[in-house]
């Protein structure tokens, strides 16, 4: 379907439009540079870290290129390149100024030398932050940093994902231009993790290894949050989103809501983490899918251009109890708390005499605040954050949603887990284990569908095929909704089990019922 979930990331059309009006023309932009000694600057330019060019571009331009590139200086105080608009991305102007000093110093280099310099210009590629929402209408701040180059994870008004990456800059002959990047990627919500890696992987240098896989624990708990399931509550994995224990299996004292704590401070994104672009109608709980596999930031429209809160959040966890100071937001109120206890509460909006008042009320928490959003949107999320943004540098961020484990217990959407039948060497509690740790990606294939078909409910089959080395060999689904379906089989195509024994496969046919209430 055209547009479906789709991000575009474009830069300014005409280039013109966005040139620096530093001067040009005879005798050149700036002082002659030796071709020799540029070429070997531009190819160590070339080999450093995507997202450390455009600094180490601009430093060896000013270096050869003398006052008329003064703009290019990172010197407090110094005046920054100019723009033609608002609008143009914030790196642009620096390196549309360093394009056209290259390209009159190309011009100018005498005939041996010019074509080292040509091919160390066609070899230097520089990411530029740049994003178009298109179709999504992101939420407004007024606190906000410019837009990192990390992965752009997307959300669009349906809490359909994909994953992109931003526009490159090359240079040449005639200066700096523009590569538009290739069309996002469409995820399904098992793919999270592993998708903003792939595109993290093509701007710099591979992130850490996930923790190993483990055999988790007690088959009667639910694993743990991520990779590893070390107690009811489990570990907090890094690359695969999972859930935390909430009681046993059957069990009647299951917690009606899940709370997943996301914690953020000011430190710049990692190449790794991705800029979240999420349609601020959008339920406040959607950010636990895009935020739980390796944190992120959550892109901001401005008047102009798209910047991104000045928050890095940190990969989520499950949290059980909320102590200490609390900012709650909810519906029609703020709600000021310390363990539990109510000490202001004001109504939304707020008017300028509450704003006031709540703000100095957070004056003296010299703990990191605790922010949690009850059942509201993204753009809630965002209008608290950034009412806070002058409080405190570090903040956790609590999102809930209704608990529906499947295993009884829970107000919101139920997929429970059947009786798998097996055909092989492979114990079926182990096969339940490890469809429970991805259990949270198999719901969330549900909930997504049915925000748009509210009438969902059935019995879905999913066969699959495990390997020898343990991989899934093959999967199919099929009942109630073919996107549903299709979305469990991916989630059970990423996963890897144990090896059977005997060196044969095994043949699975597992069911699962969903259900729109309990």
């Amino acid at each position: 379907m055209p547009g479906r979930g789709a991000l575009v990331m474009t830069v300014v059309a005409a280039l013109a439009a966005c040139k620096s009006d530093a001067p040009s023309g005879p005798p050149g932009l700036g002082d002659r540079a030796d071709a020799a000694a540029l070429t070997r600057a531009l190819v160590a330019v070339a080999e450093r870290p995507p997202t450390e060019r455009a600094a180490a571009l601009t430093a060896a331009v000013l270096a050869v290129c003398g006052p008329a590139c003064g703009c290019l200086s990172t010197t407090p105080g110094a005046a920054a390149c100019p723009a033609a608009n608002a609008s143009v991305p914030a790196g642009w102007p620096a390196l549309e100024l360093s394009g056209r000093y290259l390209a009159e110093q190309l011009a100018a280099a005498p005939t041996r030398a010019r074509g080292p310099l040509a091919s160390a210009l066609a070899g230097l590629t520089v990411p530029l932050a740049r994003l178009d929402p298109g179709a999504i209408h992101l939420p407004t701040a007024d606190h906000v940093r410019p837009l990192s180059l990390g992965p752009v994870l997307a959300l669009d008004a349906q809490a359909r994902f994909t994953v992109g990456r931003h526009p490159l800059v090359a240079f040449g002959a005639d200066g700096a231009r523009v590569l538009d990047p290739p069309a996002p990627t469409a995820l399904d919500a098992g793919a999270i993790a592993d998708t903003v890696g792939r595109v993290a992987l093509e701007l710099g240098d591979p992130p850490p290894p996930p923790p190993p896989l483990d055999a988790g624990t007690d088959d009667d708990l639910l694993g743990g949050f991520g990779l590893s399931g070390t107690g009811p509550m489990g570990g907090t994995g890094f690359g695969t989103i999972g859930v935390g224990g909430y009681g046993r299996i059957g069990g009647t004292g299951m917690a009606p809501i899940e709370r997943f704590a996301f914690s953020a401070d000011r430190a710049p994104l990692a190449f790794d983490q991705p800029v979240v672009a999420a349609a601020g109608a959008l339920a406040d709980h959607t950010l636990i899918m895009a935020l739980s596999p390796r944190g992120g930031a959550l892109a901001i429209a401005t008047a102009a251009r798209v910047d991104e809160l000045p928050w890095t959040f940190r990969p989520g966890a499950p949290i059980a109890v909320v102590t200490g100071p609390v900012l709650r937001r909810e519906a029609g109120r703020f709600v000021l708390e310390r363990d539990g206890a109510v000490q202001a509460m004001w109504m939304a909006p707020l008017s300028p005499a509450d704003r006031a008042a709540l703000l100095a009320d957070l004056a003296p928490v010299a703990t990191t605040l605790t922010v949690e959003i009850a059942d509201l949107t993204v753009a809630d999320v965002v209008a608290t954050l950034d009412l806070v943004a002058d409080t405190t540098p570090t903040v956790r961020l609590i999102l809930r949603r209704p608990s529906s484990r499947g295993y009884g217990g829970g107000s919101g959407p139920q997929v429970r887990m059947g009786q798998p039948s097996t055909v092989g060497d492979l114990d079926k509690a182990i096969i339940r284990r490890y469809i429970r740790r991805n259990f949270a990606k198999i719901r969330y294939c549900y909930e997504r569908e049915l925000l748009t078909k509210p009438g969902l409910e059935g019995t879905i089959a999913a066969r699959f095929f495990i390997s020898t080395t343990g991989a899934v060999a093959s999967v199919s689904a099929s009942g109630v909704d073919p996107a549903v379906a299709s979305c469990i089989a991916q989630v059970i195509k990423g996963i890897t089990f144990p090896r059977p024994k005997g060196g044969g496969g095994v043949q699975v046919d597992y069911p699962f019922e969903v259900h729109p209430t309990p």
